[in-house]
């Protein structure tokens, strides 16, 4: 496969869409017994996710896109799809916990997975009718198309693997989606030892560690759902 840094934009819309089908397919097969199921997603330690808040999350997180499109504007971007990734997570990661517990309020898993297959066509139909030079703003700040649409294959990697592994299926991760996820994690760790590590240290701290070659173990530990002796990791939480 070639490099992901040289795709065009149409294979980066195949990759998000390849990834959003899989984890639809995913969860159609799941029981009810599955949705109840605690995942590893959690702010509050003691109040872990489950499937219900992990899915209502990701509609929150994959319909940014279809949002993304619907607003754009004359704007100057001032964040690209490794800086959107760099942030407090004490800041965020109460609003995000709030939300995902409000969207399985009055939400049965029936309606969660009627409003994913929902997300999944807008996602794609945005993403191929917006201009990949197309600006909007973002949380965090203006980004083009070209730049948010990875953070959103990035976020259905993540958490629909979550997602597998909490109801014990083999991950779905597709292959052009995992190169997504890998490449830009490592451009995060590269960033990151360039704001963070004094210069004659940075092309250690800027380096994917050698036993982390396999893409799932880099991704988990990256994200921290594996854990690490490298004091680096995670980089994204």
């Amino acid at each position: 496969m070639a490099d992901e840094r040289t795709w065009t934009y149409e294979q980066h819309i195949q990759a998000l869409a390849d990834e959003l089908i899989a984890l639809r397919n995913l969860l159609a097969s799941l029981s009810e017994a599955d949705w109840q199921r605690p995942t590893r997603c959690r702010w509050d330690p003691a109040h872990p996710w489950d499937v219900r808040a992990l899915v209502a999350h990701i509609n929150v997180s994959i319909g940014m896109l279809p949002a993304f499109a619907a607003s754009l504007a004359d704007l100057t971007p001032d964040r690209d799809r490794v800086s959107f990734f760099i942030n407090d997570p004490r800041l965020v990661a109460p609003i995000v916990d709030e939300y995902a517990w409000k969207g399985i309020e009055q939400a049965n898993p029936a309606q969660l997975r009627a409003a994913y297959d929902q997300v999944v066509e807008s996602t794609i139909s945005a993403a191929q009718s917006t201009p990949p030079t197309a600006v909007s703003a973002t949380f965090f700040g203006p980004m083009t198309m070209a730049e948010f649409l990875p953070t959103r294959t990035l976020e259905a990697v993540v958490h629909g693997h979550d997602v597998s592994e909490a109801v014990g299926r083999p991950p779905h991760i597709t292959p052009a989606a995992r190169a997504v996820t890998v490449a830009l994690l490592e451009d995060l760790l590269a960033r990151r030892a360039l704001l963070l590590y004094p210069y004659v240290m940075r092309e250690d701290g800027a380096r994917r560690p050698a036993d982390l070659s396999d893409d799932l173990a880099f991704i988990e530990v990256a994200t921290g759902r594996r854990p690490s002796s490298d004091r680096r990791f995670p980089i994204l939480q």
